[in-house]
């Protein structure tokens, strides 16, 4: 599973008096400890970890349209290809797919953390599997739950600071219900493993070569995972792209565009049973 928040810097989280969940997660699981971020918007990462390219289009944070749109390789293609259940869940996304922002206000669901929807093919193949996240816990404790799994929470709980409920401490909160629930299902027990990330870094500052190594973008990520307990820091360096050939690496998968390319990072994922 790739959890993926919003909107926060390392120390903005991990040691943060305001992430005290995540800070004690950082202590029982493998922390990445010089881990980054590939652009200053939302959407450009997302797309980054599902790809592995750099879109500059993306860098509107655009809905899905006319010059917003992607094609090509990407991870869902490649687990289809591959015959590997997936399924993408959304938070606030009220039905299958959509490829708008949710109304209001306040959106709930904004379709820019959502990857998927972006590339047409994977919407005409794939829309069953693009879901509401109110599925996720029955889905993962089922007796067939998808293998791969991605995870955006909704934007109050995904601590990113877009609206004034999406705070690090109603991030921090969400997580401390969400993931003990996640590690109760029968996808965790079976092992599976939940890389959290962030999408970008939010310091001053970290505009600058966001997708090059070691400048700006420094965001928390861990593995979770009943392997990965009490295995401390890993302090080389990984990036969006190397994270996603980390996880073509673990299902036996070609790498696709940046994430081929060895100085973006790795991180051993145990691939589940």
């Amino acid at each position: 599973m790739v959890l993926v928040m919003e909107n926060r810097s390392y120390g903005e989280v991990v040691g943060s008096p305001s992430a005290p969940y995540e800070t004690r997660l950082a202590r029982r699981f493998e922390v990445l400890t010089d881990y980054y971020g590939i652009g200053h918007y939302s959407l450009d990462n997302y797309l980054a970890l599902v790809s592995g390219r750099f879109f500059p289009w993306a860098t509107a944070d655009c809905q899905p349209g006319p010059g917003c749109r992607a094609s090509g390789p990407n991870l869902a293609s490649q687990l289809d290809a591959a015959s590997i259940p997936w399924a993408a869940y959304m938070g606030g996304m009220a039905g299958d797919c959509r490829e708008a922002n949710s109304p209001g206000a306040l959106p709930a669901y904004g379709v820019r953390h959502d990857p998927f929807v972006y590339f047409p093919a994977v919407v005409r193949a794939d829309c069953a599997k693009i879901r509401p996240s109110s599925r996720l816990l029955a889905d993962l404790d089922s007796s067939a739950p998808p293998d791969f799994v991605w995870y955006s929470p909704q934007i109050c709980h995904d601590g990113g600071g877009d609206e004034p409920c999406a705070t690090v401490a109603a991030g921090d909160r969400f997580l401390a219900r969400e993931l003990p629930a996640i590690e109760a299902t029968r996808w965790y027990r079976a092992g599976g493993v939940v890389v959290l990330t962030y999408d970008e870094g939010d310091s001053a500052g970290q505009g600058l070569g966001e997708h090059l190594s070691g400048q700006g973008n420094h965001v928390p990520t861990l593995v979770i995972s009943r392997a990965t307990e009490g295995a401390g820091a890993l302090r080389s360096y990984v990036n969006h792209f190397g994270l996603l050939g980390s996880i073509e690496a673990a299902y036996g998968l070609a790498c696709l565009a940046e994430a081929c390319d060895a100085s973006n990072g790795r991180v051993a994922l145990v691939p589940r049973p």
